[in-house]
């Protein structure tokens, strides 16, 4: 009877010690995922602000190339204003020479001259 109770001790023991280990893979386990699921919420708070920081970049390239075609369209309407303008002035400046032209040969048939 004593090594049918020493070995039911010993038994018992082992059993406890199964128990104790079962419970510390479990906890092990539980303390795992609850890393797996704090670096998770991690990485997708991250991938947010990787996603606002981009698409802040897309509006603010958005707003400079708005800009920009807003500025070349002026600076286009601005270029064609001076060209007519010096169109413009030209042909005065032609037009009054031509006029002088005319004049000084009139003057000149006036006076009798060839």
């Amino acid at each position: 009877e004593v090594c049918v109770a020493g070995a039911l001790r010993h038994e018992d023991a082992f059993e406890e010690e199964k128990q104790h280990a079962v419970r510390e893979i479990e906890r092990l386990k539980a303390e795992l995922e609850e890393n797996r699921k704090a670096r998770m919420a991690e990485i997708e708070q991250e991938r947010k602000r990787a996603e606002a920081d981009l698409e802040e970049f897309r509006q603010q390239q958005a707003a400079e190339k708005a800009a920009i075609e807003k500025k070349m369209t002026e600076d286009k309407q601005k270029a064609a204003r001076e060209i007519e303008k010096l169109k413009a002035d030209f042909d005065a400046e032609r037009q009054a020479k031509l006029a002088e032209i005319d004049r000084a040969a009139a003057g000149a048939a006036g006076a009798g001259l060839p």
